[in-house]
């Protein structure tokens, strides 16, 4: 036989063993899967809980949370359960019950306090800056200071009770307080919620830094009832402007680590025009940065690179009387970071995208104060991508979310104030996993109704000045009754405050 036949059987024959090798490790790996059925995080008043050991009762389903909080549940069948935590010597059981499907898996956020266990919603909504204010509260608002100005965490440093948590590679910056988790904390742009569906985080960075007027910060005490916020407060960035100024501004910086950026943007008021700003930002940087793998093992990206571009837009104008305003921010980044990757690659990036808008629509008449229609829409999507065993890995997450919001203030006294809202909140969130399909997230979808009525009164007694505020709100999730209730009352008396 000739030298080119055996030559030809033996490539044949590593062409096949090759593909047979493959097609094993691919059967071992899908064979090695689980299918995630509950997951979430437990948290209490000072933050994440490492330790707990939550169970699926009246089954042998169990496990620990890490040191984050978070904890995975595998492998449930279908059915409605409670779950149950052990911390120590403290024992207890949700009131509510977790439903379990053949789909995808559920997220329960668990918050845990001596012998209180509640089931918080990844779902969270705030309530306006003008209801807040209307029924007795006060906000704390703090102005842009643009001189020296060159990120937008040293906005926020300047913030009292505000801790940032920033990723130095992917410069990804997120608030947390008082020793509550990111997730906690609602983060508003013009009253519009722009927290991740998906992680319930909201990434501050892709906020341009030229839209920003000012920050206002409402502390938890304010927002954690009837008003709904987070349990850590919330943050609203309020970028629309009604000053009459025009501006132009073009800048670019250069750095350590290939860092650049560029900006530019413009603003105008004209009486048959109205208020029109826009903004645009640019920038590229390296960095190293340190990770853990799926397998736990410590890795370190060098020179991962970021770059990112911001885009800002805003209108608003009084037509026939009617207050009208349209603001919103897109946000395109591509990342040398990866997610949680299988194996080191050079090729890893991550893609986000997002793009935030919203529409307010309000009138002023004799005897009610205000009427409104609010709309808002969030779209988000990240991308992961890197290789695994010669197999490419994309992990994607599509997120939507848009609401209607009725509004309307009625002054029946120059000391009675009275606030109606009613709201309609569709959320859709849709995770997809071409080599796990297992462990993808599948779609999951949540329809919030709320309804929302508050009072306040307010008397001047000389030099000492009362006011009162009471309000309650129905939230209705996915066919679910959830009422809730607060109340304030405030005595000042020249530069003393006394409130509960």
């Amino acid at each position: 036989m000739s030298p080119q036949f055996f030559l030809r059987k033996s490539r044949s024959f590593l062409i096949l063993t090759f593909t047979l090798s493959i097609c094993f490790l691919t059967m071992v790996y899908s064979y090695g899967q689980t299918a995630l059925k509950i997951y979430g995080q437990v948290i209490n008043q000072y933050g994440p809980v490492g330790n707990v050991v939550v169970k699926v009762d009246n089954t042998v389903f169990h496990t620990v949370t890490d040191q984050s909080g978070y904890y995975y549940i595998f492998d449930v069948p279908p059915g409605n359960y409670k779950l149950s935590c052990h911390f120590g010597e403290i024992q207890v059981t949700t009131g509510d019950y977790v439903v379990v499907g053949d789909g995808p898996a559920v997220r329960r956020d668990i918050y845990f306090e001596k012998n209180i266990i509640n089931i918080a919603p990844i779902y969270v909504e705030a309530v306006p800056q003008a209801e807040v204010l209307e029924s007795g509260f006060e906000v704390k608002v703090y102005p842009v200071r643009r001189k020296g100005i060159n990120e937008i965490k040293e906005l926020l440093h300047e913030i009292p009770g505000l801790n940032l948590m920033i990723s130095p590679a992917t410069s990804e910056i997120f608030i947390s307080t008082g020793g509550i988790r990111p997730e906690g904390v609602n983060v508003l742009v013009d009253g519009r919620k722009i927290n991740s569906l998906l992680t319930g985080r909201a990434d501050l960075s892709q906020i341009p830094l030229n839209a920003i007027k000012s920050i206002e910060y409402y502390s938890p005490g304010l927002t954690s009832n009837a008003s709904e916020g987070g349990l850590g407060g919330t943050v609203n960035i309020v970028t629309v402007d009604n000053r009459n100024q025009d501006f132009l501004h073009v800048s670019f910086s250069r750095g350590d680590y290939d860092l650049e950026n560029y900006e530019a943007g413009f603003g105008f008021i004209r009486p048959d025009l109205g208020n029109i700003k826009i903004t645009w930002e640019n920038g590229f940087s390296r960095n190293d940065y340190k990770y853990t793998d799926l397998f736990g093992r410590s890795r370190v990206r060098e020179n991962a690179y970021c770059r990112y571009e911001k885009y800002y837009i805003s209108y608003s104008n009084i037509i026939l009387g009617n207050y009208i305003s349209v603001s919103g921010f897109g946000y395109s980044g591509h990342s040398g970071v990866p997610g949680q990757t299988i194996m080191p690659s050079k090729e890893a990036q991550s893609i986000k995208e997002t793009i935030s808008i919203g529409s307010e629509l309000s009138r002023k008449f004799s005897n009610i104060h205000r009427i409104g229609i609010m709309l808002s829409y969030l779209k988000r999507d990240t991308e992961y991508n890197d290789t695994s065993m010669f197999i490419p890995y994309d992990n994607k997450y599509i997120e939507k979310e848009a609401s209607l919001t009725l509004r309307g203030n009625l002054s029946a006294s120059r000391k009675l104030n009275i606030d109606l809202k009613a709201c309609f909140t569709s959320g859709f969130l849709k995770g997809i996993d071409h080599i796990r399909p297992l462990y993808s997230l599948g779609e999951v979808k949540r329809e919030v109704y709320k309804l929302y009525g508050g009072a306040r009164y307010h008397r001047d007694i000389g030099k000492v000045s009362f006011s009162t505020g009471i309000s309650q709100a129905w939230d209705f999730i996915d066919g679910t009754s959830y009422p809730s209730m607060s109340a304030t009352a405030t005595v000042t008396c020249k530069n003393l405050t006394l409130s509960s």
